[in-house]
């Protein structure tokens, strides 16, 4: 198994930042307007995103992908069940996220409306990025038994 650098860290930070800043601007375009004076989020309407939620959203994406290597990589969690580290990982993540919405006041913590469309889209990117996943694994599988069959013909 490959050993896990600094360099992997800060491409998945970037890599999942860049699709997150895709993401919100695309929101931003669609509600923007309409969600400018409950949320900080769009502070700037259909402009796009201010500076700082962007850092926001940096600094959140650091500490997901932090998360991310602590439970999938063997440092702490040797002998834990996969579906276990999965749990974990979204289970930090929904935490991360909520203590992200309080202190920048992403939405009004005392809206339900708010953190019912805040777990839609969480199980919605959740599941897309699931599957995304497998089909990736799929593809690697498929790749491996390949090569495998290639080998066994080469050394019969």
């Amino acid at each position: 198994m490959k050993r896990k650098t600094v360099f992997d860290y800060l491409s998945l930070v970037m890599m999942h930042f860049g699709i997150s800043m895709l993401v919100m601007n695309i929101f931003c375009v669609l509600f923007g307007d309409n969600a400018k004076e409950f949320s900080t989020l769009f502070e700037l309407g259909g402009a796009g995103l201010s500076v700082k939620t962007a850092l926001e959203f940096f600094a959140l994406n650091m500490l997901i992908i932090a998360a991310r290597f602590v439970f999938f990589t063997d440092l702490i969690f040797k002998k834990f069940p996969l579906v276990w580290r999965t749990v974990c990982l979204v289970t930090s993540v929904i935490a991360l996220v909520g203590v992200f919405i309080a202190v920048f006041g992403w939405f009004p913590i005392n809206s339900p409306i708010a953190w019912a469309m805040f777990f839609v889209c969480f199980v919605i990117s959740f599941l897309a990025s699931w599957f995304v996943t497998s089909l990736k694994e799929k593809a690697e599988n498929k790749k491996l038994a390949e090569a495998l069959e290639r080998l066994k013909e080469k050394n019969r």
